[in-house]
Parts: structure tokens; sequence; C-alpha cells
């Protein structure tokens, strides 16, 4: 059973009739418990501090990735962006090149009252 704070204030020894002092194996025994539960609470605080400790590394880790992979993602939109423009320039040339010629076939097709 887990030993409180509250327990070791709370602890009445039996006092002995034909000398002073408390029962000495009352006494001993409460230690023994004491010594059992500190024993306890520092293994599971070491144990605690080993998982933070590899939870605090695969964070780290996994912050690495997310840097990396915001960088990625950067620098991809960089690229559509460079990719966005040349379409945008190819598109515009090839209007000034096509332009005259579909002008062209628009007024040829009009002119033969649709027929093709």
């Amino acid at each position: 059973m887990p030993l409180t704070p509250e327990d070791v204030r709370n602890k009445q020894f039996t006092t002995v009739r034909l000398r002073e002092g408390y029962d000495e194996d009352e006494v001993d025994a409460f230690l023994d418990e004491v010594e059992a539960e500190l024993t306890r609470l520092l293994r599971e605080n070491e144990d605690l501090r080993a998982k933070l400790a590899a939870t605090d590394k695969r964070a780290a880790a996994t912050a690495e990735r997310l840097d990396a992979a915001v960088k990625q993602l950067e620098a991809t939109r960089k690229q559509l962006a460079a990719v966005e423009r040349r379409v945008s320039g190819i598109e515009k040339r090839a209007l000034v090149r096509l332009g005259p010629a579909l002008r062209r076939r628009t007024r040829k097709l009009s002119g033969s009252g649709g027929k093709g």
C-alpha cells in the first residue's frame, strides 16, 4: 500500500512502560515501510524520467522531420510558381503567334456561312 506524507506525519508509536521511548520493533517496522515506499517512488521517478527522455527524443526527431517537410513544401511552391510563370509566358507567346491565324480562320468561317 502506498505510503503518504500524512501517514508519516500522523504515525503514532506505542510508548514503552519500563523505559523511555518507543517500541523499537514498531519503529523499525515503520522505517522499513518508509524505506520500501521511498525505494519504489525513486524507481518510479527514474522510469518516468527515462520515458520522458525517450518521448523528448521522439518529439525532437518529429520536429526535425516536420521542419524538413515544411522546407520541401516551400521549395515545391517556388517551383510551382516558376512553372506557372513559364506556362503563362508560353500561352502569351502562343496567342501572339496564333492570334492572327485564328482571326483569319474565324473570318473565313463566318464569311462562308458556316459551311465547312
